[in-house]
């Protein structure tokens, strides 16, 4: 069966889809033990060294896999050269604007496979909150044989840069997201650094804050923002990121009077909105420009322009998002793309010259349709999102839907999406099979921008599901395994995929038979 979907369907069981393949019909057997890099003498040395350490950890893979048999005298050799590089002698970095654009061709006696491929998005993420529920830093390398409890739930900096390697190798890019002024407070009581918070701990919760426990950042404490300049800078030392995510979380106005002796309610609540946005303002202004400091400081001369990713709220709506110069920030978009066109925030930003990112929650918020986290019924967010409705999350037609024309100055700004994955109800127990493979969906949208439905995606996103299952990965399951086995077999015709079972003609009996 494998040997016929790799031959038989255009993109055989490739994921993402590809921009143009040209696929063999026929399949070779080739011994694990006998396959081999050479170089063509670039001189790229440390690119090599890396390719090597890669292709040595799939083969490891792959030997586990096959237990260690003895390959049979009739297979193949497999000869991977490696051919590019501008001979640079430093250690590959992916960054903001690696180029990811590559040609696969695969040479047999009589064939040639040939696969060229360029991502249409250079932006393409997944979020994982860490903290609402510990997530510990091994998960992220999927190792659950040493993934040993941490019962200080802390992530060290040795792990967190171990993290940063082991994604570089695969391609990865890390951002780490500091929230600031709000979701903060623990980490921040320490002796001396009384006036540094306010609403510590505030109760009752709920008439402080969206989420326990309590607190945020004073803005008014000028000591603060030399606190964070010293924070910046061992972040840039641990991570060496150049595109620090910077968080805010809309506060909430308290209606009811409250005896609490505190900034919240003796200087915040005196202020009118305007003002408010106006203090929100100089904080962000302030503590950008330490940021600022610190990069302009440390970076080498390869280094890019700094660029700092803040999520949509108040200070970005168009009344005041000109405090925000759009050459240094990245607008990471949190609302309605699909169905609320009132909105304006996409519109505005788009019109000012911002670089956008899109996390349209409609669609790419993974926690949405598990029950409420505090009371009863459903989440806020709720229903679940299933991957055909991350797959169908086209952004370029979300923009186009609010007027725009895809220029190639629009399409520039159109940076690329990511999924979200907030922890209040997901641990390390459960955040693999949430996040994949629906993350995966949404992958291919922003590596191919297909313009295929996701009917015609299903059969590759079932196998491609069962080969992260084989690798260990707890992705979800999206069917029955008997629509896998059963290609072409599950839907009536591809206009209308979807049907429902009447119940006037369908029997208990039949249905359970059916089951079994």
């Amino acid at each position: 069966m494998v040997e016929c979907q790799l031959t038989c369907d255009e993109y055989a069981l490739l994921w993402p889809k590809p921009k143009s393949a040209q696929l063999g019909k026929t399949v070779s057997t080739v011994s694990v033990s006998r396959i081999d890099l050479v170089n063509d003498d670039s001189g790229d040395v440390q690119v090599i060294k890396m390719l090597h350490r890669i292709i040595n950890d799939q083969i490891a893979w792959m030997k586990l896999k096959s237990n260690e048999q003895s390959p049979n005298s009739s297979e193949h050799e497999l000869r991977i050269t490696y051919l590019g590089g501008d001979g640079n002698s430093t250690e590959p970095k992916i960054c903001r604007e690696s180029q990811e654009g590559y040609t696969l061709s695969t040479a047999k006696a009589g064939s040639v496979i040939t696969i060229e491929d360029l991502p249409k998005f250079s932006h393409r993420g997944i979020s994982l909150d860490t903290s609402r529920n510990f997530i510990p830093a091994k998960t992220f390398k999927h190792d659950p044989i040493r993934c040993t409890l941490n019962t200080r739930s802390i992530n060290t900096q040795d792990q967190i840069k171990d993290i940063l390697e082991y994604a570089n190798y695969r391609g990865v890019q890390v951002i780490p997201e500091q929230n600031q002024p709000a979701h903060v407070g623990h980490g921040w009581n320490f002796p001396g650094a009384e006036n540094y918070t306010v609403c510590l701990n505030a109760e009752p919760w709920y008439d402080y804050c969206v989420e326990p426990p309590c607190g945020q950042l004073n803005p008014g404490e000028a000591e603060i923002y030399n606190v964070l300049e010293k924070l910046y800078t061992e972040f840039y030392d641990m991570l060496c990121s150049n595109s620090p995510r910077s968080t805010w979380e809309q506060m909430k106005s308290i209606s009811r009077s409250g005896t609490r002796a505190n900034w919240y309610l003796t200087t915040w609540l005196k202020l009118d909105v305007i003002r408010r946005k106006k203090l929100w303002c100089e904080f962000q202004e302030k503590s950008s420009a330490k940021l600022k400091s610190v990069y302009e400081t440390k970076k080498d001369e390869n280094e890019t322009s700094l660029r700092i990713i803040v999520w949509t709220s108040r200070i970005t709506l168009p009344e005041y998002n000109d405090n925000l110069d759009p050459d240094t920030y990245t607008i990471q978009i949190w609302t309605k793309g699909s169905n609320n066109l009132s909105d304006p925030t996409i519109s505005s930003l788009l019109d000012k010259g911002y670089d956008v990112i899109f996390s349209n929650y409609e669609s790419t918020y993974l926690n949405c349709g598990f029950g409420a986290w505090v009371g009863e019924g459903k989440n806020w967010c709720s229903p679940y999102m299933g991957w055909q409705e991350l797959y169908e999350n086209d952004i370029y037609k979300l923009v186009e839907r609010r007027g725009f024309q895809l220029t190639d100055k629009i399409k520039s700004q159109i940076l690329g999406g990511e999924t979200n994955m907030w922890s209040e109800q997901v641990d390390n127990t459960l955040v693999e099979g949430n996040i994949f493979p629906r993350s995966n969906t949404f992958a291919e949208r922003l590596w191919s921008n297909p313009s295929t439905n996701w009917y015609e995606a299903e059969t590759r996103i079932l196998n491609h599901r069962h080969s992260l299952v084989q690798r260990g990965i707890r992705a979800a399951a999206l069917q029955p395994e008997w629509f896998r086995l059963n290609e072409g077999q599950c839907y009536g015709n591809t206009d209308t995929p979807n049907f429902e079972i009447a119940a006037s003609e369908t029997t208990t009996d039949t249905l359970e038979a059916s089951s079994t």
